[in-house]
């Protein structure tokens, strides 16, 4: 079960083209979202050192598995980390990536395509957040939107300057994040590329800004994992190590 969970965060493959030229369309539609969850000042409270937490369960492999997940992230430096309760850390300081398993505090550095899979991975489920897409380095177009529940939403297609692309739905009426789509390679189909789909429900308060609080995954239409962010805390206090680099012994 361990290794599966982790291919699943290791094997995403990151998308090639580029666009180049700002979409009015989609600036604006952008824009919209951002006021729906609170406005820009909400989002950067959770730029700032920021912890979460969340329960769910994993179905690949015919399996159903309950986890729980941690996370923390600071947006100024980059650093971003993933650890499943009793299995294994990822942690990434920029473009550095560390593994952790077993419990050590040492981990193992990540390099070629491995590496490279990983922080595809870890740029679309930041990118799940919005803040990241206000960056210059994210490229924003407009795409056709899709009925989520029933509902109507509008698109966009946020790329950033390393290739990594996902596609995001919002409610064509709230303008709140209800889906996004993003190729991965899944290992549960011996590494076949799929679509990737995550519905996002339930809204709540995070720091102030209105994201998710469950989400489900899909490959190819089968689900994978059910999630719930059930804690949150901003202005945290992180260990640089946590990410797997150097800096002051705490950071908030």
């Amino acid at each position: 079960m361990k290794k599966y969970i982790l291919l699943i965060v290791l094997t995403a493959i990151p998308a090639t083209n580029i666009a180049k030229e700002k979409d009015q369309v989609a600036e604006e539609n952008f824009r919209k979202a951002i006021t729906a969850v609170g406005g820009e000042g909400r989002l950067n409270t959770i730029k700032a050192p920021t912890m979460w937490m969340e329960t769910g369960t994993y179905y690949g492999m015919a399996e159903s598995v309950p986890f729980v997940a941690q996370y923390a992230s600071y947006w100024p430096k980059r650093w971003y980390r993933q650890s499943i309760e009793g299995q294994f850390a990822l942690g990434v300081a920029g473009d550095q990536l560390t593994l952790f398993t077993g419990g050590v505090t040492n981990g193992k550095k990540l390099s070629g395509a491995m590496a490279e899979g990983a922080l595809h991975r870890t740029r679309v489920a930041w990118a799940q957040l919005l803040y990241p897409l206000m960056e210059a380095e994210y490229t924003l177009s407009n795409i056709l939107g899709v009925d989520v529940e029933g509902k109507p939403t509008v698109g966009i297609k946020a790329v950033d300057k390393w290739g990594s692309e996902i596609m995001l739905y919002f409610d064509k009426s709230t303008f709140l994040l209800t889906k996004t789509e993003a190729k991965l390679a899944a290992p549960e189909m011996d590494g076949k590329l799929v679509k990737s789909e995550t519905f996002f429900t339930d809204h709540k308060s995070f720091g102030g800004a209105k994201l998710p609080s469950k989400y489900k995954i899909l490959y190819d239409g089968q689900l994978m994992v059910e999630g719930e962010t059930v804690a949150i805390k901003t202005h945290a206090t992180i260990d640089p190590a946590w990410f797997g680099t150097e800096g002051p012994s705490r950071v908030r």
